[in-house]
């Protein structure tokens, strides 16, 4: 999937991530995403996992990560 974005779309993308999971699992993928892919530029927000899933769903991200569970959302992938 990331490496059709990177392909189809600019090579920059935004992740908007809860601040739980950016304090605790973020830097570990971080890493091991840039190296696989070097290419490509992330632009990382931070913030309560509410306001992180109205901006994906506004189409403000790219991607989304959290750890607490968005009950009674949708999301659909294209």
């Amino acid at each position: 999937m990331v490496a059709e974005y990177g392909q189809k779309n600019s090579r920059k993308f935004a992740l908007g991530v809860s601040s739980t999971f950016s304090y605790y699992r973020l830097p570990e993928i971080l890493k091991k995403f840039m190296e696989e892919f070097p290419n490509i530029q992330v632009e990382v927000t931070t913030g309560w996992s509410s306001a992180i899933l109205k901006k994906l769903e506004d189409e403000k991200y790219t991607l989304a990560l959290s750890v607490e569970a968005m009950i009674g959302k949708r999301i659909v992938f294209s």
